[in-house]
């Protein structure tokens, strides 16, 4: 129940505790009904025995199973009216999907823990407080030099010119088999691990495989989102914009995001899962445009010219599990199957069950035993 209580919009603890208080209230009723039926049985005059009965037939037998399969379809109907309210919030936080320009600490915790994703700072980094030192001085710059042109104008309304910067100061063209694409309308949709809510995300500028332009997610290399201020929340929305292009992705995936100013933080993943099964994710820290653009143009001119290429001998496409400058893998590679069993197909196994009167003692442990998920597996899908 704490994962679900972690999402959005998620049922309230009193109306849990509402519901519990039903429950029992039934199962009382269910008790002094039992108790009532079992007095007027033993008020009535004895049956005659089974071989004086006409036939021979157990009539008193038959009277009595009639008697409790009424009974249990009445309480089955009860249960079926207390669980409804469950069952619907339960769908509906499924269906609701999160952006990532939105996305709460709260919801990429859980995105984080679906995975089993540890993020952890780049070694090149310098000092531990590289990242904050850069959050300070994207806020106390603005607007800097490149937004300063046409200050009033947002993001989105200055795409040309940022996206014309970009390619500029980070060509590809030189690289015959790579090429920049705008990806600001390619919104995707994934829902990460077992986390109760799927999450979009799109970007501003994709690298990709030339050969993948007709489906670009699969050929995906690197993905720049653009800001006019590095915060934090530019560095949620980056972080699951990774998790969801290099989920889609045949290739090895970085995210950067940048404000064209101080610098920007890049994405990817560097090693497989160690022990534990946790899969560590890199958050490497630009701390100027020059380092950035730097880093960049080695990341794109360490790209092997056969990435992608037609591999003759096996009849394949060239499909690398890891690049070089910087070191990254894929992630996909790295993610474990769905289990067995999520908190929504549990609460339908027991509903399936509802004929038992006695699962209703479990019907009432619900909220804070099967629909727990304090530690969920990894999956994605």
């Amino acid at each position: 129940m704490e994962a679900l209580e972690a999402g959005s919009e998620q049922l309230a603890k009193e109306d849990i505790d509402e519901l519990q208080k039903e429950l029992k209230a039934l199962r009382d009723r269910q008790s002094e009904l039992e108790r009532r039926i079992a007095a007027a049985a033993a008020a009535q005059p004895q049956p005659a025995p089974v071989y004086m009965q006409p036939g021979g037939g157990a009539a008193g037998t038959t009277s009595g199973q009639a008697g409790g399969a009424a009974t249990n379809d009445y309480f089955a109907n009860l249960l079926d009216e207390k669980l409804e309210p469950l069952r619907q919030a339960i769908a509906e936080h499924a269906s609701r999907t999160v952006s990532a320009s939105t996305i709460s600490d709260d919801q990429l915790e859980q995105v984080r823990g679906a995975i089993k994703v540890i993020l952890v700072p780049s070694s090149s980094d310098g000092t531990a407080d590289a990242l904050d030192r850069l959050l300070e001085s994207s806020a106390t710059s603005q607007p800097n030099a490149f937004w300063a042109v046409e200050e009033q104008l947002t993001e989105p309304a200055q795409r040309s010119r940022y996206a014309a910067e970009l390619r500029q100061r980070m060509p590809a063209s030189s690289v015959r088999w790579l090429e920049w694409i705008d990806a600001k309308d390619k919104v995707h949709r994934a829902r990460l691990g077992t986390c109760v809510f799927p999450v979009s995300a799109k970007n501003d500028e994709l690298l990709i495989v030339r050969r993948f332009h007709s489906d670009p997610s699969l050929g995906a290399l690197l993905g720049v989102e653009v800001k006019k201020a590095l915060t934090r929340e530019a560095l949620r929305q980056a972080e699951v914009e990774f998790y969801i292009w290099a989920n889609q992705s045949y290739m090895p995936f970085a995210q950067l995001v940048t404000d064209l100013g101080t610098g920007g933080v890049v994405f990817y993943c560097r090693q497989p899962a160690g022990q534990g099964g946790h899969i560590q994710l890199v958050r490497h820290v630009l701390v100027g445009l020059d380092v950035m653009y730097a880093f960049v143009d080695q990341l794109i001119a360490q790209i092997p010219p056969y990435v992608g290429a037609d591999d003759v001998a096996r009849t394949t496409i060239i499909l690398p599990d890891d690049l070089p400058s910087p070191k990254r893998i894929k992630l996909s590679q790295q993610l474990v199957p769905p289990p067995a069993m999520s908190a929504c197909e549990l609460l339908a196994k027991i509903v399936s069950d509802r004929d038992d009167i006695a699962c209703m003692r479990d019907v009432e442990d619900l909220p804070m035993a099967a629909l727990s998920v304090s530690s969920p597996p990894p999956c994605i899908s």
